[in-house]
């Protein structure tokens, strides 16, 4: 415990019975536990009093606070992933559309001339290249 808080709670020990201050110690744990991400004490489920209900209550938030965070967290990772299939798919017609045109004046270069194989190559990019600008309008 913080030493700002230790004297803190020997103030309040003075001043309320021995029962109140570990209910309050409790409520102070469970705090601390939440704002280190750390697991909740094990506290009894009953609810008799103002105390349990401060605790039951503030359970109810941290659970819920932990769920908001794991709701997030995995749509965030979902949109992550949207986001790079989205990108794939921009990125795979390109490449065929390079690979096609290199292999196209590789067989040029290579037999000095255009042949039937380069002009279907080079059809067949026509057609990639079309359907890629029609994409973006």
């Amino acid at each position: 415990m913080e030493r700002k808080y230790i004297h803190l709670f020997m103030a309040v020990h003075l001043i309320i019975p021995k029962s109140n201050y570990e209910r309050v110690l409790a409520i102070y744990n469970i705090i601390e536990a939440a704002d280190a991400s750390n697991p909740l004490p094990e506290l009894s489920s009953k609810v008799k009093d103002e105390y349990g209900y401060i605790i039951q209550n503030m359970i109810k938030v941290f659970i819920e606070s932990r769920y908001i965070k794991a709701q997030l967290s995995e749509r965030k990772s979902k949109y992550e992933a949207m986001e790079l299939l989205a990108l794939q798919s921009q990125i795979n017609p390109h490449f065929l559309f390079n690979t096609l045109e290199t292999i196209n004046w590789g067989i040029v270069e290579h037999l000095g001339i255009t042949n039937h194989v380069s002009k279907m190559l080079e059809n067949l990019s026509d057609v990639l290249k079309y359907s890629l600008r029609r994409r973006k309008e």
